[in-house]
């Protein structure tokens, strides 16, 4: 299952309580493919909005949501989140299901679209 570090853990829960979420849960998918490798989304899941056959997980202060078409390509896998010059983009650590070469490009709540 997909696991998010400190920072983004810290992350998210502050872009919950900005953007008044804080009972949202937070959807992670595989949302195509791109040159570079996997393109990966972090998205709302509204009170209700889970599908029945999503995988949750407590991530600390807020679920996590994966669906069944992406739970193989993200099995161990790590959410994380990094600051630089030009801002804040998160990034996945490789799990079982995405090799140590694979980039993958974010996007949803946590707000820069950048490859890693």
């Amino acid at each position: 299952m997909v696991t998010f570090s400190d920072a983004a853990r810290e992350r998210i829960l502050a872009i919950m309580k900005t953007q008044e979420k804080t009972d949202c849960g937070i959807r992670v998918r595989i949302a195509g493919r791109h040159i570079e490798g996997y393109r990966h989304e972090l998205s709302w899941v509204e009170p209700g909005g889970e599908a029945g056959d999503d995988m949750s997980v407590d991530a600390g202060g807020f679920k996590a949501y994966v669906d069944p078409l992406s739970a193989p390509l993200l099995g161990g896998t790590t959410i994380d989140y990094v600051e630089d010059a030009s801002g804040g983009m998160s990034r996945m650590l490789p799990g079982e299901g995405l090799s140590s070469t694979t980039r993958t490009r974010s996007s949803g709540p946590i707000r820069r679209t950048a490859a890693r």
